[in-house]
Order: C-alpha cells, then sequence, then structure tokens
C-alpha cells in the first residue's frame, strides 16, 4: 500500500514539474521579454560596430533563446580582420559579442594601401583608421595584379619574417624601424626612425644579422655614433659596414 502511495506521489510530481516547464517554456516563447533588444560588440578597433552587427543580422522578433552562436560566428569571421570571436547570451534580452582582431605588422604601400597582419596576410585598409606606431614596408611591385592572379607575394612573406624577428625579445628592433623598401629582388634597405637612416640587409641569414645588429644599435645609439651616419650594410658575412 505504502509503495502505491509512493509511486503515485512520484508520478503526480513529475506531472508538476512537466506541467511548470511547459508553462515556463510557453511563457519564454511569448514574453516580448526575451526579445533580443541589445547587441553589445567588444574589442573591436578596426572594425567598426555596425558592421559586426549587420553580419549577425539578428531579425527584430527574434529571442534570445533562438540564436544560434556557431552560425553568428561563421558570419562575423568572414570579416578579414576578425581572428576569433565569442558570443554570450545575457539574459534577458542582449547578446555580447567580443572581437580578437589581427594585428596590424606594418602598413603596405602601392596602388592601393594595405595592411600586413601578423599572420602575414595581406588586408584591405580597416573601416577605422587609428594611429599605429609600426612601419611601412614601400617598393612591392605589382601587387595588385599579382593578388589578383593569386600568386604567392614572395616581399610580403620576408616582411613578414622579418618584422616578427624585430619583435623578438633577444632582437627587440621592432620600434626602431619607419619603413622597409624592397630596392630589388635580392636588396631591402629599412630606415631607421632615428634620422632615417638607411641600413642595407639581404635576404641570407636574416635572424643572425639581426641580432648582431641588434647589439651594435644598443651600443652606437649609447656612444652617439649614429648622428653622422649616412648608412649602415648589414650584406657581408659577420661585419657590419657603418659611413659616415
Amino acid at each position: 500500500m505504502k509503495l502505491i502511495k509512493l509511486t503515485a506521489l512520484l508520478l503526480f510530481t513529475i506531472s508538476i514539474i512537466i506541467f511548470l516547464v511547459f508553462i515556463a517554456k510557453r511563457w519564454m516563447d511569448s514574453s516580448p521579454l526575451f526579445i533580443i533588444r541589445n547587441t553589445e560588440v567588444k574589442g573591436n578597433e578596426l572594425i567598426t560596430e555596425k558592421s559586426i552587427v549587420s553580419l549577425v543580422d539578428i531579425n527584430s522578433n527574434m529571442r534570445i533563446f533562438n540564436i544560434d552562436k556557431n552560425n553568428i560566428k561563421d558570419k562575423i569571421t568572414t570579416n578579414p580582420f576578425v581572428k576569433n570571436v565569442s558570443i554570450k547570451r545575457i539574459f534577458p534580452s542582449t547578446i555580447s559579442i567580443k572581437i580578437r582582431e589581427k594585428t596590424p605588422l606594418a602598413f603596405v604601400i602601392s596602388k592601393e594601401n594595405y595592411i600586413l597582419s601578423e599572420m602575414g596576410e595581406l588586408l584591405p585598409m580597416p573601416e577605422q583608421i587609428r594611429v599605429y606606431d609600426i612601419p611601412t614596408i614601400t617598393g612591392i611591385k605589382n601587387i595588385e595584379a599579382r593578388v589578383k592572379n593569386n600568386e604567392i607575394i614572395e616581399e610580403l612573406k620576408i616582411s613578414s619574417e622579418i618584422l616578427n624577428l624585430l619583435k623578438n625579445a633577444e632582437i627587440n628592433l621592432y620600434y626602431d624601424i619607419s619603413e622597409i623598401n624592397f630596392k630589388d629582388s635580392d636588396l631591402m634597405i629599412f630606415y631607421l626612425y632615428e634620422k632615417a637612416i638607411p641600413v642595407f640587409l639581404n635576404k641570407t641569414d636574416l635572424y643572425r644579422k639581426l641580432c648582431y645588429f641588434s647589439q651594435f644599435l644598443e651600443y652606437a645609439k649609447f656612444e652617439k655614433l649614429l648622428e653622422n651616419t649616412k648608412y649602415i650594410n648589414l650584406c657581408y658575412e659577420d661585419q657590419i659596414i657603418m659611413k659616415e
């Protein structure tokens, strides 16, 4: 008899829970409280909030429970400046979008102007132009035609390698460089911020050359050797030639 009562009580309790869940779902599906009213965007510096919101494309009657977060992520990452994105629901009616953008490594000057990302990608100029303390890359020929033909632009590959090396803690020259110029297929010139001194460099053994140049530059600044320097040449093996 006790078992029958317990079973009946259990069934009654389950029925009440199911009924309450059903009522709650009906209420959430019909209540205007859960209609999305706000979309907040964080972490965007290069991309406008308006562009992000337009990619999300949330209609006026969409409820916070009905959004497909993976679909929204896929849409937002079609923007070339987006590295990754996270989506959160903030109840009752807000969607939070946190953007992580690709880091600009350098400006690229050609017929059109571009950004070179830290990942070595050639990107269009961003919607929101900020003042960046980053080098400029010049002298690369026919960028637009080469991009159109899906060619690998070797100069950009080398620039990315050099600039990421310059950011390396052992070298730490990145903020000393104002411009990298490709004079020809074998010779590069980068210009120091200090007095726009040209530094000639070829493509062989880059890491080692930049390491010892970093040490030399620190010494030259301390000894004030750059004041009358016309150029510096790193093209020769184990030598730094400085012309005054």
